[in-house]
């Protein structure tokens, strides 16, 4: 159900608009199936690895 006219534009916030079509689907595809939580999920570890490689390993 919608609301708003999705054709009306505000510039006052980042918070005014939508998050990307290609945001959206990475989060329904990460909501599918059970994660551990806290910091235990795949995502968490997987993005310490990214970070890592990018800025060194004490970068955490």
């Amino acid at each position: 159900m919608r609301i708003h006219d999705p054709k009306w534009r505000g510039f006052a916030s980042d918070n005014y608009s939508g998050v990307h079509p290609e945001v959206l689907e990475a989060l329904a595809q990460a909501n599918e199936g059970h994660q551990i939580a806290y910091g235990g999920d795949d995502y968490t570890a997987a993005l310490t690895k990214t970070i890592k490689t990018h800025f060194g390993s004490q970068s955490l």
